[in-house]
């Protein structure tokens, strides 16, 4: 196990944090610091320290750790920068080194000025970001946490230090100083409690410890898993004859044959037809979709311009047109990414090609491609009649393949100032939204985002899809 031998900090310009459980298999820890001792980074470093107790930081598995520390610090990252932003410090932004501990294992990720070594026999081994060098380093390249404009890059690093090793964090300027004088892991702690009553120091200790011994688990032998594989098998087998396969094809097909063989005039005779035909699907079909199904507003924002057209969306970002203007923004920071100026109004938008594809822009008088990175038209096709758009809100039919939450069919209908979500096999209402202005265009299904997009009146909406089986 991993256990804490000496800490060092001087608030309120920098802070360590350290904590584990009773058997010492699971701990975690942060320090902070800041070249600047300002009361405003008491608050600072407490929201620090708030978001990560409040995070679930204690029942992240050892399997998605990495991937939870990129999460976590690429949305922490804009919360900083938003809070420094408000404050009078001369650098807006933090040097932060969090790692997550597991026995004989820590996950480590490091932003600016913070260096973490391992000290053992062999000598010093440096972790992450070499601190060699940092005095001439721009504090764009040394990446403080909630000082740069962009998304942050989070590396975590795995260190698995061996027996009696230490592992120390310190600030790069101490790190210059001390490890080159140390010659043995036990002169470490000497040296860093040399240093406690500079300025601004900091320092924090863990000593790897003996391995616990396991009791050896009893493994099945070869021809046990064969058997139970077998079983598994021939069980699935016959529970896909009895009720999976001619369930499915025979629901499936006289489904097919109901909906084929009605014919629905308005949009108004959805729902009714969803209804007549539910009690005929229901002896075919028993797959619902999620009964608790919501919808709740992500965010909104307000628009200084009339859109022209129903917003479209890729990975990265959403588009929205206005008139003969064709703009994109950054779905995370909401910044405009680039504007574009057609020649005739823009009726429509569309990505050719799934969320990854280019975009399609659909003005009166022709067809243009452009690429969705960077608004550059690739290809132009003139009509010589106008083009007609058909209606801007049809309704939007959701299954397992679009959200796998879903284990039915749902139908959703965009209303005069609302939402509506229908369970598409037996047309009952399962949920609805209302704005207080009318609803001008809906966008299609952001499965990466599990949300909508709507311009009502002149604010856009993120309205999400909240689904719980």
């Amino acid at each position: 196990m991993i256990t804490l031998e000496s800490l060092h900090f001087t608030f309120p310009g920098n802070m360590i944090e350290h904590r584990s459980d009773q058997s010492g298999k699971y701990g975690w820890f942060v320090c902070t610091w800041h070249p600047e001792n300002n009361v405003l980074l008491e608050e600072i470093q407490a929201e620090i320290k708030l978001e990560l107790y409040h995070s679930g930081i204690d029942k992240v598995s050892r399997f998605e750790v990495e991937s939870w520390l990129k999460r976590f610090f690429g949305d922490f990252h804009w919360k900083l920068h938003a809070l420094f932003k408000k404050t009078s410090l001369n650098e807006k932004g933090i040097s932060v080194l969090v790692g997550i501990m597991y026995e004989h294992e820590i996950f480590i990720v490091q932003f600016g000025r913070l260096a973490a070594a391992i000290v053992g026999k062999q000598g010093v081994k440096v972790i992450g970001a070499n601190w060699k060098n940092f005095h001439v380093k721009s504090l764009d390249e040394m990446s403080l946490l909630g000082a740069m404009e962009d998304d942050i890059k989070v590396k975590p690093v795995r260190v698995t230090p061996n027996e009696h090793e230490r592992l120390i964090v310190l600030t790069m300027k101490q790190a210059q100083l001390l490890l080159s004088q140390v010659r043995e892991p036990e002169m470490l702690k000497a040296l860093a409690e040399s240093s406690a009553t500079d300025k601004d120091t900091l320092y924090l200790i863990l000593t790897a410890r003996e391995k616990q011994l396991h009791p050896r688990r009893r493994r099945l032998k070869r021809f046990q898993v064969s058997g139970i594989i077998l079983i598994i098998i021939a069980l699935l087998s016959t529970a896909y004859m009895i009720w999976g396969n001619r369930f499915i094809e025979s629901g499936c097909n006289k489904l097919g044959i109901q909906i084929r063989s009605s014919r629905i005039a308005t949009l108004e005779q959805v729902p009714e037809f969803l209804k007549n035909s539910s009690p005929n699907i229901l002896k075919q079909i028993f797959s619902q979709p999620a009964r608790n199904i919501a919808f709740k507003i992500g965010w909104q924002t307000a628009l200084q311009y009339e859109i022209t057209a129903s917003p479209t969306f890729s990975n990265d970002n959403i588009y929205l047109a206005a008139h003969n203007i064709v703009a994109a923004y950054d779905l995370r920071s909401k910044k405009l990414v680039w504007k574009k100026q057609v020649e005739s109004v823009v009726q429509g938008l569309l990505m050719t090609d799934g969320n990854a594809g280019s975009l399609l822009i659909i003005e009166a008088s022709r067809h243009s491609l452009a690429r969705e990175d960077s608004g550059q038209i690739i290809w132009q096709v003139n009509h010589s009649d106008r083009h007609h758009s058909t209606f801007r809100n049809n309704p939007i039919i959701l299954a397992n393949s679009d959200d796998a939450r879903l284990d039915g069919k749902i139908t959703v209908i965009p209303l005069e100032s609302g939402i509506s979500v229908y369970d598409s096999n037996r047309g009952e209402l399962i949920s609805s939204i209302t704005f207080n202005d009318k609803l001008l265009f809906l966008s299609g299904y952001d499965r990466l985002r599990e949300c909508f997009y709507a311009v009502v009146g002149k604010t856009l909406f993120c309205v999400e899809l909240k689904i719980r089986n």
